[in-house]
């Protein structure tokens, strides 16, 4: 099972942030940031297989990909 999950880019101007923020909408509690939204994105291709493979290692069940739809 391959998910294709769904992903928010923003930019956060706090004083101390600025930087690009991606949260992935399925996993509300993951984070990633980055000077770029490039970078953001980055480093949750590397956090989502860790993610998703602690999933399958503890037997939680995966959430369902949100599609966006017409």
């Amino acid at each position: 099972m391959n998910p294709k999950y769904s992903f928010i880019v923003s930019y956060s101007p706090d004083k101390g942030d600025e930087c690009y923020i991606v949260q992935c909408r399925e996993f509300p509690s993951i984070l990633t940031h980055g000077d770029t939204p490039w970078e953001a994105l980055d480093e949750m291709k590397i956090v989502m297989p860790m993610v998703i493979g602690s999933c399958k290692e503890d037997g939680t069940p995966l959430p369902q990909p949100i599609y966006f739809s017409f």
